[in-house]
């Protein structure tokens, strides 16, 4: 039998308010963002891919979320983190993960920005490697992401 992963399905939504900025605007405009992040499978085979997604809604229509960065990471069943990289040749890593699609966003390296009322949509493909679990029962990770942005410059 071939080991497999425990990867937690994760689906989140936040609401990120910055109460400072927020003050100056219309009531309608209370949400800054809105965020959705899944992962299309539960449990997987060692070495076999996966697809991780995340939506962005700006919740303001007449302001920009600006350089907006994502990072997606990955932590053990004890909380701990786990080392990921997107250099396949990476022997330290545990996971494989690149941007596989974007829209409505030019990246997500924190050089691009969301108009107001628009919403961007990444996928991320992630490729366990073959230390990520060495034991039939499977191995648990938890998968996640930190979104950060600037409202206003």
């Amino acid at each position: 039998m071939r080991p497999f992963l425990k990867i937690l399905t994760v689906t989140m939504l936040l609401h990120h308010l910055l109460v400072p900025l927020l003050l100056a605007q219309p009531v309608d405009d209370s949400v800054c963002a809105k965020v959705r992040m899944q992962i299309e499978q539960e449990a997987v085979l060692a070495r076999q891919g996966f697809t991780a997604k995340m939506i962005l809604q700006n919740g303001l229509s007449s302001t920009s979320l600006e350089n907006v960065l994502v990072e997606v990471s990955f932590r053990t069943e004890l909380g701990e983190p786990v080392l990921i990289s997107s250099d396949p040749n990476d022997e330290n890593a545990k996971f494989f993960v690149r941007v596989d699609t974007i829209e409505g966003l030019g990246a997500v390296d924190g050089t691009a920005s969301i108009d107001g009322g628009e919403t961007a949509e990444i996928t991320w493909l992630i490729v366990p490697a073959i230390s990520s679990t060495d034991s039939v029962n499977g191995t648990l990770y938890y998968v996640g992401a930190t979104l950060s942005y600037h409202l206003n410059g």
